[in-house]
């Protein structure tokens, strides 16, 4: 399936995760806290909808999609030559725990929507399990691959479910990257937190954590002003 947005559109239909809304609300949320930006790592790039929005964002960004999926690679790379921003695109197709130690320090901002079920029943594709599931990529890999991949004050975001919090912390703490932003994000007032937006620096010294929340909808597809102004560069 295509899914046009304002300045660019994303072909999913060979991806094994599709377009959704955390990685829409990633692209749209995270940003660096430096007034330069020059290169930026999509973990898990997928269709390439995050670095999309990252390319249309930051003008001077040299992004780079990692997808260890070989079919979801390639249909990254055709979105990324579809789009105006083709000469500063490009999709990697291995492991991040092995790009990694490759490109040590070589990035202003990391951002990842990650596989996040660890524990649940796997689906018979192998690759809708490998995108979903955290067996090729657990939450501590990825987050020492930022880390390992960041330059000093750079800037890690990530979209998680609302029970990955306590665990993503101390992993954080454990590879030296401390929380400055977080947003929760419910679907309706009446329903519970489920999504978590987070940025970590690369820093050892303590962060003034900037909080917030989000709600998606007044009704069924009625968006919120709050979310309409986040996504307005974005939706059509």
């Amino acid at each position: 399936m295509s899914f046009r947005f304002k300045q660019f559109f994303v072909d999913d239909s060979r991806c094994a995760m599709k377009v959704g809304t955390d990685g829409v609300l990633l692209g749209a949320w995270a940003k660096v806290k430096t007034d330069e930006c020059r290169r930026i790592a999509d973990i898990g790039a997928g269709s390439g909808l995050v670095s999309l929005m990252m390319a249309q964002r930051y003008s001077e960004a040299i992004i780079t999609g990692i997808e260890i999926d070989p079919a979801a690679a390639e249909q990254a790379q055709a979105n990324f030559l579809s789009s105006p921003w083709a000469d500063r695109l490009s999709a990697e197709c291995c492991p991040v725990q092995q790009y990694a130690p490759l490109h040590n320090g070589e990035f202003d901002m990391v951002v990842s929507n990650p596989p996040f079920f660890s524990n649940s029943l796997k689906a018979p594709d192998a690759a809708r399990t490998a995108a979903r599931h955290t067996d090729m990529l657990t939450l501590e890999e990825l987050v020492n691959c930022s880390s390992v991949m960041l330059k000093e004050k750079g800037c890690f975001s990530v979209v998680l479910p609302v029970w990955e919090e306590e665990r993503i912390l101390c992993c954080a703490a454990n590879f030296g990257l401390a929380l400055n932003r977080i947003m929760r994000v419910q679907g309706r007032t009446d329903r519970p937190v489920k999504r978590l937006l987070l940025s970590f620096l690369k820093t050892t010294e303590k962060q003034t954590v900037e909080e917030d929340s989000l709600v998606l909808e007044t009704d069924i597809n009625v968006r919120t002003q709050a979310y309409s102004l986040l996504m307005q560069d974005f939706y059509l």
